[in-house]
């Protein structure tokens, strides 16, 4: 207890009710599946856990074909409590994890110092609470993270009983999940568990006694994984207060909130992930020592099936149909803000933005092959924008096996939704035959 002692002294730092309470929760709650065609179960008490896949989608217009498996399902957690700072989010109680958040989890577990970053809009702070959720129940690693592994038939078996197709891509190994709502999730199979321990031997993820989790350095909320105490605290300081009160053991989730403060690295011994918007102003020598890591934004399944639990869960503002989702991602791209959150309003504010942006870029074939070329696409700096910002272009992820990082690490973009491509593709197509051959290269490429 000396350092609660001395966190209480020096920093009168204090226990947050709120959290205290739902991090109990979360540490003493039963893991258990629901039946997708069955409801959640009101009450403190439960983990519950949805893998929700097209099938399990009401839709009203079809959903386009995925591009990779990791687009194919989501998992959806109700938590014992609501997360207390989230209360004024449209599913304070509901997590939404990716398989593209798993896979980050095992990047950020091999690298002490970590920048996430990300189109604006998909739920890049979210991911900390995820974070946390997956430092305290690390069986939910085990049975639910979907591994990029070698071919391996026997345990490869589908759902369906059938043998998936041989090849050289990755192949998303399926988790099963028992159907009775009632059962807590049974353990997984010899052969499972046995793969699964080897994949994460191989990972060695990090993982910390203390997450603190700090808005610009400033104010922060310390969670004790193992020991002194169960409580949460919460205390204000200044950034250079961080490496007083952490060491090598710890991790600092850190969050910008709506200033401008630049990541507080100096002799901090402490992991850091910072989750960041592209604004390098934010990272720029935190950059220098740190590796960088992109979020690819949601799929359009992802998205219509968190638009399926907000109508069921949040108040009747964020109730948008399927189709309306549907039509959202094709006007405006795959944004979890943009498609699930935002009013009329704030959307024709978005569009018009973009239109002006669009005129500068399509003023000439030069303008537009200048933009197409860029390699500093979205990302913000104090000299302002050197390519297409977030409105027109979104980051994407060649998920790759082989590589250290899974892949993570490298940006690629594309033009962020279909009508923006349109509009593109018209005005090449009324270009010259030279100027049409450097941007389907650039299409090639993308």
């Amino acid at each position: 207890m000396e350092l609660v002692d001395r966190l209480k002294k020096k920093y009168e730092a204090e226990v947050h009710p709120g959290f205290t309470a739902w991090i109990q929760s979360v540490q003493t709650a039963p893991i258990v599946n629901r039946d997708n065609e069955q409801g959640w179960q009101d009450g403190e008490g439960l983990i519950q856990i949805k893998r929700m896949k097209e099938e399990d989608l009401q839709h009203e217009v079809p959903v386009p074909e995925s591009e990779h498996p990791y687009d194919e399902y989501l998992d959806v957690i109700k938590l014992p409590m609501e997360i207390p700072t989230e209360k004024r989010n449209p599913a304070p109680q509901f997590l939404f994890i990716r398989p593209d958040e798993y896979a980050l989890f095992y990047c950020f577990g091999k690298q002490d110092w970590c920048i996430l970053t990300g189109n604006p809009g998909i739920s890049k702070s979210w991911f900390q609470w995820k974070f946390i959720l997956l430092c305290y129940r690390q069986e939910l690693l085990d049975r639910f993270v979907p591994f990029m592994e070698e071919e391996d038939d026997d345990y490869k078996e589908g759902e369906e009983g059938g043998k998936e197709g041989k090849g050289t891509e990755p192949v998303l190994k399926k988790r099963k999940m028992d159907s009775d709502a009632e059962k807590v999730l049974v353990v997984p199979s010899q052969r499972r568990q046995k793969a699964n321990q080897n994949a994460l031997q191989q990972s060695k993820p990090f993982l910390p006694n203390l997450i603190v989790r700090t808005i610009s350095g400033t104010s922060s909320y310390l969670f004790f994984l193992n020991g002194p105490t169960n409580d949460v605290f919460y205390m204000k300081h200044s950034p250079e207060g961080l490496k007083r009160f952490t060491d090598e053991n710890s991790t600092i989730l850190w969050e910008p909130g709506g200033g401008r403060a630049a990541v507080c690295y100096e002799e901090i011994d402490a992991h850091i992930i910072a989750t960041v918007p592209p604004n390098k102003e934010l990272f720029h020598e935190f950059l220098k020592r740190a590796k960088m890591f992109y979020m690819p934004c949601p799929s359009e399944l992802q998205l219509r099936l968190m638009g399926q639990i907000y109508r069921s869960t949040a108040e009747e503002q964020y109730h948008h149909s399927d189709k309306e989702i549907h039509d959202r991602v094709i006007e405006f791209g795959p944004f979890i803000r943009n498609v699930l959150c935002w009013s009329e309003d704030e959307l024709n504010a978005f569009k018009n933005e973009r239109i002006e942006e669009m005129k500068d870029i399509l003023d000439s074939d030069e303008s537009l092959a200048k933009a197409l070329r860029s390699q500093l696409n979205i990302m913000e700096s104090s000299r302002g924008q050197s390519g297409m910002s977030h409105r027109l272009a979104r980051y994407v992820v060649h998920r790759d096996a082989t590589d250290p990082f899974g892949g993570y690490a490298e940006p690629y973009y594309q033009l962020s939704c279909e009508v923006v491509r349109n509009e593109i593709i018209k005005h090449i197509s009324q270009s010259s035959i030279q100027v049409v051959k450097q941007q389907l290269i650039y299409f090639n490429r993308a």
